[in-house]
């Protein structure tokens, strides 16, 4: 499900809610219902959802080029005159 945050433009308390996509305007149907109610309108906040990217090498898990792709790029180095690329490890 879905997280989503929302916001009391009366009393400004900020939350979040995971909810069925079907269902997430119902905080704002209903009104303000967090830590002390308040009858505030509310709104939904706008967020950018996280991700993650597997590309980023990590300390103890570093990225490998594959040893398949390592072999073809020093045929593509021995077979062209002059190729001055660097073969990663």
């Amino acid at each position: 499900m879905p997280t989503y945050v929302f916001e009391c433009e009366s009393c400004e308390e900020i939350w979040e809610e995971s909810l069925p996509y079907e269902d997430r305007d119902m905080p704002v149907e209903v009104g303000c219902v967090a830590t002390a109610p308040c009858s505030g309108s509310v709104r939904r906040v706008p967020v950018m959802p996280g991700f993650a990217y597997d590309n980023i090498p990590s300390p103890g898990h570093p990225k490998k080029t594959p040893d398949w792709m390592t072999d073809r790029l020093k045929d593509i180095k021995k077979n062209q005159p002059g190729a001055t690329m660097t073969i990663p490890g």
